[in-house]
Order: structure tokens, then sequence, then C-alpha cells
């Protein structure tokens, strides 16, 4: 819990130094522990940012735990706020975010995708659709 708290205090630090007509997310952290994950949510709402992240998933653990550290999250957000999930962007994911209450996603895999023409269906080397 000491790290956590230790975050959540550098969350405080930093928002003292906003820029101009930008906006300063907070960072929800926790792992896989659902209790962790709550007492960041709540601590990072309570310090009050213009938008929060859930961090720390896709990073290696399957699929449903990602999910599940999603829905531990979530709840605790405000609902008037911007909810960023980083690292998470699979079509199939974006429904499934979209339906927890996500807002904004980012990840590479749609670049990698394009990059590399991974998807049949599309031939964007040969020019045919």
């Amino acid at each position: 819990m000491r790290s956590a708290e230790e975050r959540i205090r550098g969350d405080a630090f930093w928002r003292r130094f906003r820029i101009p007509h930008s906006a300063l997310f907070g960072i929800v952290q926790g792992g896989t522990f659902e209790d962790l994950r709550r007492a960041s949510a709540e601590a990072t709402v309570e310090i009050g940012f213009d938008g929060y992240a859930i961090g720390g998933v896709s990073v290696g653990e399957p699929e449903p735990e990602m999910m599940r550290a999603v829905e531990s999250s979530e709840p605790y957000l405000p609902r008037d706020k911007p909810r960023y999930a980083m690292g998470l962007g699979t079509p199939p994911q974006l429904i499934d975010l979209i339906a927890r209450g996500v807002d904004m996603f980012d990840c590479v895999l749609p670049t990698r995708l394009a990059r590399n023409v991974t998807n049949d269906s599309l031939l964007a080397r040969t020019g045919e659709w």
C-alpha cells in the first residue's frame, strides 16, 4: 500500500504544474487486486482531475483479468469526466470497454495491423478491396 500512497501524493504534487488549455488525467493502478484498484480510484478522484485513466492493464495478463481490472476501477470514477483505458484497443475490446463506461483508448494494435496488413479482407498492398 505504501507505493500506492506515494503515487497518490505524486499525483497531487503534479497537479500544481497544470498547463493552460490542457487536461490532466489521474491514473488508477492496482494490478489485478480489486481492493487496490478501488482504493486507487477513490484516492485519485479525491484529488480531482480533468479525466481518469485506467492503467496497469494490458501488461501480459490474460484478457479476462484485464477486463476485471477495468471493472474494479470504473465504478469508482466520475461519470461526468472522461475515462481512458490505457493500452487497450482491439475491436472486440473497444466494444466491451464502451459497454463498461470507458470513453477513450490508445493502443499500438491498429498501427501494427495496418503496417503488417494482417487483415485478409483488406488487400492494401495490391490496392484492391
